[in-house]
């Protein structure tokens, strides 16, 4: 999409995960958004935030030293 419309700033947020978050930025999205990935909905339910903690530090790392 960047190649059509480069001019608009892009923040996707469906379909975003832990494990492309990286690729989503390379690709020229200036943010990005997730929700069930890092917030898995068993961990929500059962209140288990050192999953959603650890989902959070993954992300990080992930991303770290990213420049866009």
């Amino acid at each position: 999409m960047q190649g059509p419309l480069g001019h608009i700033p892009l923040i996707p947020t469906g379909g975003v995960t832990v494990a492309n978050a990286r690729d989503y930025l390379a690709a020229g999205a200036i943010a990005i958004g997730l929700a069930s990935d890092l917030f898995p909905k068993t961990a929500l339910d059962q209140g288990n935030w050192a999953v959603i903690t650890q989902r959070t530090q993954e992300l990080l790392a992930e991303v770290a030293n990213f420049q866009l």
